[in-house]
Parts: C-alpha cells; sequence; structure tokens
C-alpha cells in the first residue's frame, strides 16, 4: 500500500487535509480516504492497492469488483 501512496503523490492525486491524504475521483462528491490522519489506512487503499495489482500485474481484461454493505458509507 506504501506504493500505491507514493504513486498517487508522485502523479499528484492526493490533497493533504487536517493530516489525511485523500483522492477525489472525477465526479465524485466524496473524496477517498488514502491515508487517515494517524497514519493508518483504509479499506480506499486496499481496494485500489488490489484493483491496481489486478489491472498492472495480472493484465486484466476486466473486473468484476463486489463489497458488502461493511464498506457502504
Amino acid at each position: 500500500m506504501h506504493d500505491l501512496v507514493k504513486e498517487l503523490e508522485e502523479q499528484q492525486f492526493l490533497t493533504l487535509d487536517e493530516g489525511r491524504k485523500l483522492m477525489w475521483p472525477p465526479g465524485a462528491d466524496i473524496p477517498l480516504t488514502i491515508v487517515k490522519s494517524d497514519g493508518g489506512f483504509t479499506y480506499d487503499t486496499s481496494d485500489l492497492t488490489a484493483l491496481s495489482q489486478r489491472l498492472q500485474e495480472e493484465k486484466a481484461d476486466w473486473v468484476l469488483y463486489v463489497v458488502d454493505v461493511g464498506q457502504v458509507s
């Protein structure tokens, strides 16, 4: 997950807000919290890391992503 955060920082996708590192996807009303103010990671971080790995390393043609209600904001 550290590699993903570094990549997002290098590409200037992250903004800093009250100690949190946030990413605003196009068209989103709320940001993804990539790094919490205490330095911890979130579901957003692990989900993006998993997606990145599947697309970049495994060369997935498509991805079906299913989450449960526990991840609803």
